[in-house]
C-alpha cells in the first residue's frame, strides 16, 4: 500500500475541498467535527497547518468494519483518513522530517469511510484558556506517527457514536476504556467488544446492528467484562451520602411540601455533583446518564473569587466529552443552558475506578476527615493548651484576625530583650501619641517604646 500525505492550511478553500472530499457528504450530525475544527483554529490552539494522512488503518474501524460494514449489501471502504493539527505553518512540498515539528503538535482527529458519525478515534490537546480556572484532571499521553517520527499529544480519547456499531452509551464506555488503558495499564477493548460485552447478559435488542441504547445495567456489565470496577450512583439514592452537602443545601421542614420537594431535588443534584467532583479530581472519568443520553466528565471549571460553603459551590461546570457536540465541552451544574446539557438532567452516574481501589469516594474522604480530625485536637505545644487547630487558624489564615501572638518589632533584628508590651487594639490610633506596628496587623504599640530598636509585643 502506497500511503499518501497532503499538507493544507485552515480556513483556506484548498483545507475546505479537502476536508469535504473525506468527510463530507453524509446524513450524520455535523456538530462535533466542526466544534472541533473551530476551537482548534482559535487560540489558544491556533492551529495552522493540517496534514492529511490518507489511507490510514484504523484500529478501531477495522473491528467496526469487521463486525458490520464487510457483512452489508453496500461496499465500504477499508481504509481511513487521518488529520494530524500543528500550531505551526509547515510548508506544502514537505515531504520528509516532520519530527522537527513535534513541539507544536496538537493532536489528531480520524474520519471514518462511513454514512453516520463519521469523527473516530480522536485524541486532541485541551483547549485550556485559563489554566488557573479550567482543569482537565483525565487525560493522558497518546502517541501518533507521520513517516516512522513519533508525536505525543496529552488529552482524552474521544469518537462520536458510529449508529449502526453503538450509541451514545458505547462510546462513552469506549472513550473511558481507552482512557483507562493508557493511564493504568489495562488492555484496549474495540467497539463492538465493548457492544459484545453489554448485551452479553440482558440481550436487549440485537448487538449488530446496534438498534438501540444501553441501560446502566448494560454498561455496568460492560465495564465488568472489562475488568473494572464500577461504582452505580442514583440521584434518588444519595440522600444518606455527602452530610456535609446536606449543611449547605439544607431542606426547610417550615416550607411548603412543593418547597421542600424542590429543595430537596437541589440537594440530590448538588450531591450527585459532589461525587462526580470526587472522582474527576482524583483522575477518574465518570459517564453521566440522563434520561435518554450518556457523556464522559474528565474535567472541571473552578470559581476562586466565589464565596462559598462547600467545594461544589465553586465548580461552575464540569467538561465533558459529549459525542454528540464534541471533545472538552462544558456542563454548568446549577443553571440550564441553551446550548449545553445541564447537571439539572443527570439521573445517575458511573464511576470507574482500578481494581485495587477498596472504597468508595466518599468512604474514603470520611475516613481522611476523621484522621486529619484526630490531628488537628493533638496539642501542638506540651507546654501550652493550644492544640494544631489553634496553631492553623491563628497563623495560616490570613482572613481571621490574629489570635494571642508574640511579634518581634522595631528596626533593627537583634533577639528582642526581655521587656514584654502590651498591645492596644484600636480602630483608630493617634499617630502622635502611639506607632502603629505593621507586623501587628492593625495592633497598636504605645508611643513610649517606640525608641527601642527591638522588642517583644505580646498581643
Amino acid at each position: 500500500m502506497n500511503k499518501t500525505f497532503d499538507i493544507d492550511y485552515p480556513g483556506t478553500d484548498g483545507f475546505k475541498a479537502r476536508l469535504r472530499g473525506v468527510a463530507l457528504p453524509y446524513t450524520g450530525n455535523l456538530k462535533p467535527i466542526n466544534s472541533t475544527l473551530k476551537a482548534l483554529q482559535q487560540p489558544p490552539l491556533s492551529c495552522q497547518t493540517v496534514v492529511f494522512e490518507n489511507d490510514y488503518v484504523d484500529q478501531d474501524y477495522q473491528n467496526e468494519f469487521s463486525a458490520f460494514y464487510s457483512k452489508a449489501f453496500k461496499s465500504y471502504p477499508q481504509r481511513c483518513v487521518r488529520l494530524h493539527f500543528f500550531s505551526v505553518k509547515i510548508p506544502q512540498k514537505t515531504k520528509t522530517g516532520f519530527g522537527q515539528y513535534r513541539k507544536r503538535y496538537l493532536g489528531f482527529i480520524v474520519i471514518r469511510p462511513t454514512d453516520l458519525q463519521r469523527m473516530g478515534r480522536t485524541i486532541l490537546t485541551p483547549p485550556i484558556t485559563d489554566p488557573h480556572t479550567q482543569f482537565v484532571h483525565c487525560q493522558t499521553v497518546f502517541t501518533a506517527h507521520i513517516l516512522g517520527e513519533e508525536f505525543r499529544v496529552k488529552g482524552m480519547p474521544f469518537t462520536q457514536q458510529d449508529t449502526q456499531v453503538g450509541a451514545c452509551a458505547q462510546a462513552s464506555l469506549w472513550m473511558l476504556a481507552r482512557y483507562m488503558s493508557r493511564r493504568f495499564g489495562y488492555r484496549e477493548f474495540l467497539p463492538a467488544e465493548i457492544n459484545q460485552l453489554a448485551k452479553a447478559h440482558l440481550a436487549i435488542g440485537r448487538p449488530m446492528p446496534a438498534d438501540r441504547g444501553l441501560n446502566s445495567i448494560q454498561m455496568l456489565d460492560a465495564l465488568q467484562g472489562m475488568g473494572f470496577s464500577a461504582l452505580s450512583y442514583s440521584r434518588t439514592a444519595v440522600d444518606d451520602c455527602s452530610p456535609h452537602i446536606a449543611r449547605a443545601f439544607p431542606v426547610d421542614p417550615q416550607t411548603a411540601p412543593d418547597a421542600q420537594r424542590q429543595q430537596r431535588e437541589v440537594q440530590r443534584i448538588a450531591k450527585l455533583a459532589d461525587i462526580t467532583y470526587r472522582y474527576i479530581e482524583s483522575g477518574l472519568p465518570v459517564i453521566l446518564g440522563t434520561a435518554n443520553h450518556a457523556l464522559v466528565a474528565i474535567g472541571h471549571t473552578y470559581d476562586p473569587a466565589k464565596a462559598v460553603t462547600v467545594a461544589i459551590q465553586r465548580i461552575p461546570a464540569f467538561l465533558v466529552n459529549n459525542d454528540n457536540a464534541g471533545p472538552y465541552g462544558e456542563m454548568p451544574l446549577f443553571g440550564p443552558s441553551p446550548s449545553h446539557l445541564s447537571f439539572l438532567e443527570v439521573q445517575s452516574i458511573l464511576a470507574v475506578v482500578p481494581p485495587e481501589v477498596t472504597l468508595r469516594g466518599e468512604e474514603a474522604e470520611a475516613m481522611a476527615a476523621a484522621c486529619i480530625e484526630k490531628f488537628l485536637t493533638r496539642p501542638w505545644d506540651n507546654h501550652q493548651p493550644k492544640t494544631y487547630r489553634d496553631w492553623i487558624t491563628d497563623n495560616l489564615r490570613p482572613d481571621r484576625p490574629p489570635a494571642c501572638r508574640t511579634w518581634n518589632i522595631g528596626r533593627s533584628c537583634a533577639p528582642p530583650s526581655s521587656s514584654r508590651l502590651t498591645c492596644v487594639k484600636t480602630s483608630k490610633p493617634d499617630a502622635s501619641t502611639e506607632q502603629l506596628a505593621s507586623d501587628c496587623c492593625g495592633w497598636i504599640i504605645p508611643a513610649s517604646f517606640g525608641s527601642r530598636k527591638s522588642a517583644r509585643c505580646r498581643c
